[in-house]
């Protein structure tokens, strides 16, 4: 992957939407070498589509359901 300050990710980081499939990403998109890091739930990541946020995301993890964030 290309070298950045952010990375986006822009929905649907699973399949069918399960935990597992969820937690695979995030352990994964975590260790990435970025800055900071965004991702927004798209319409197959069903387990996220009512969570306000995430346990123990690091603090340049930033998950958007409904909201904004500023770097």
């Amino acid at each position: 992957m290309p070298k950045a300050d952010v990375l986006v990710h822009s929905g649907d980081i699973s399949h069918n939407g399960t935990e597992d499939e969820v937690l695979d990403f995030l352990n994964w998109f975590i260790e990435l070498p970025y800055q900071h890091k965004i991702f927004v739930t798209g319409n197959h990541d069903l387990c996220l589509w009512d969570a306000e946020g995430i346990e123990d995301l690091p603090d340049n993890g930033h998950f958007l359901q409904d909201k904004s964030v500023r770097t």
